[in-house]
């Protein structure tokens, strides 16, 4: 099924589809059925029972893996995460500026010694 959603196989949605209703599908992989479906690009149907039933499997399961106490810390991690990482591309992002302010500078002195080079040319 991973491949099929990651190449964005709609013509594979009826058989994905079985595949979650047989039970067949972990849905820790790639989410609940509705997940799938917005994955591929198709619009989740909300009256859709097998929507709600592949996310409260998704769910049970989520909490058999992780206990409560658990599940706090990893939320947590992952908000820090999310704000490091957000950190981070403020500061890739300011260097990136800084980097071009010093490349503009560099190019706007070597066409001014470019442009006296050719005026003394012109004078003599």
């Amino acid at each position: 099924m991973s491949a099929l959603v990651d190449l964005k196989a709609t013509e594979a949605l009826p058989l994905i589809r079985r595949a979650f209703e047989l039970e067949r599908i972990d849905e820790s992989m790639h989410g609940a059925w509705g997940d799938v479906l917005q994955e591929i690009g198709v619009e989740p149907d909300p009256d859709d029972p097998l929507v709600e039933k592949s996310r409260r499997r998704r769910e049970e399961r989520h909490a058999q893996m992780f206990p409560a106490d658990l599940r706090e810390n990893m939320a947590a991690f992952q908000a820090r995460h999310r704000a490091e990482r957000a950190q981070a591309a403020e500061r890739t992002a300011a260097q990136q500026r800084k980097q071009d302010k010093a490349r503009k500078e560099k190019n706007k002195r070597k066409a001014a010694s470019a442009s006296r080079k050719a005026n003394r040319k012109k004078r003599k």
